[in-house]
């Protein structure tokens, strides 16, 4: 193979790495994110059960307008959650896509250099085969001229 063609395979395996990196990057921060809007989620269930047992038991109308005003802040909360778990499920797709592209190029240069290095051993084998041929002639044509014929 020629060393200018490693050196583009070189460089398309580096690009490759590079998007697989990425990838795993983005699904590290879309697991945080989910983490997050997890534990939100949780949470303001649990307030939600704390805003119904302090209606249950009569609470006054100001303590129940602080628990509603603090379960909007926190469905807010899960909303801006939410999208930003959309936000990397958008960008790991992206990610995947450019990665996927990446190792279709390697591919596709592996396969040239498959394809060159099978033409320069079928080649080499001709020329040797060729070879042979010349040299297995002129033993005939040694042995023959040899014993006189």
């Amino acid at each position: 193979m020629l060393k200018s063609f490693a050196t583009l395979i070189q460089v398309a395996q580096n690009k490759t790495d590079t998007a697989a990196v990425k990838v795993g990057q983005f699904n590290a921060r879309l697991a945080e994110s989910a983490q997050k809007r997890d534990v939100l989620i949780n949470y303001r269930d649990e307030y939600r059960a704390r805003l119904e047992a302090a209606i249950m038991r009569g609470a006054p109308a100001a303590e129940v307008r602080n628990f509603r005003a603090f379960l909007d802040k926190l469905d807010d909360a899960v909303r801006q959650q939410e999208g930003e778990v959309a936000f990397w499920n958008v960008q790991i797709a992206n990610a995947r896509s450019a990665w996927q592209a990446e190792q279709r190029s390697l591919n596709s240069f592996n396969t040239i250099a498959n394809r060159r290095d099978a033409v320069a051993r079928r080649n080499a084998e001709r020329r040797e085969q060729k070879q042979q041929d010349e040299f297995a002639s002129r033993a005939v044509t040694n042995a023959r001229f040899a014993f006189g014929e």
